[in-house]
């Protein structure tokens, strides 16, 4: 009986002394992202817990809402099926809800980190003629749901810096790749699908709430 209490006190010590070294936030973050052919403006909201030792270790998770938008132009297709080209006469876009999770290692007010989204809802926007070339009966759309280990993707990974000013606001600089898929149908069957993989650079603002 002595043992059992003494393990149990001993147990209840080293978990009180690690949440000692535990810190949790809320975050609110800004960013938007660019290149020659790709725009996004993100807006997240969720959570980070900080291990305080030996380095600063931040996880965080939430939700992250997206609007995307592609320049106009011709696309080669890299990752696919049964389309080598998509071409855009007017300017697309789609938004999307997603579940990222992120790691971040922080020391001394400056940060590294690298997130990506597991998981996405975008809603299957649809594309007409005034879009892209398509013959009659046939439909453009976005993919509805995207997961992490799928080849239809409509998904946002990157890395980043970011430097605290102080424990409530910070600002950030990198890069991130944003998959975008379109698949093609007809009334009977999908004709095919293109994934538009680019790299943007980004910037962004945060937002930290400590609990």
């Amino acid at each position: 009986m002595k043992a059992l209490s003494l393990a149990t006190l001993l147990t209840l010590g080293f978990f009180a002394g690690q949440a000692q070294n535990i810190r949790t936030f809320n975050n609110l973050d800004l960013s938007s992202s660019f290149s020659k052919n790709t725009n996004q403006y993100a807006i997240f909201w969720g959570e980070t817990i900080q291990f305080r030792t030996p380095v600063p270790l931040r996880f965080t998770t939430g939700l992250r809402f997206a609007v995307n938008n592609k320049s106009t132009g011709l696309y080669p297709v890299s990752e696919g099926a049964n389309l080598s080209t998509i071409m855009f006469m007017k300017r697309p876009w789609y938004t999307t809800f997603a579940v990222p999770v992120g790691l971040e290692l922080y020391f001394k007010g400056i940060g590294i980190g690298a997130f990506h989204e597991l998981a996405s809802l975008s809603g299957k926007k649809s594309y007409d003629s005034t879009y892209t070339a398509l013959n009659t009966g046939e439909t453009l759309k976005t993919q509805g749901f995207s997961g992490v280990f799928a080849k239809k993707q409509n998904l946002t990974g990157g890395v980043y810096l970011v430097y605290t000013f102080n424990d409530s606001f910070s600002v950030k600089a990198g890069f991130n790749r944003i998959s975008s898929t379109f698949t093609k149908a007809n009334t009977k069957r999908e004709l095919g699908y293109a994934r538009l993989n680019d790299d943007t650079f980004t910037v962004g603002l945060r937002l930290n709430i400590e609990k």
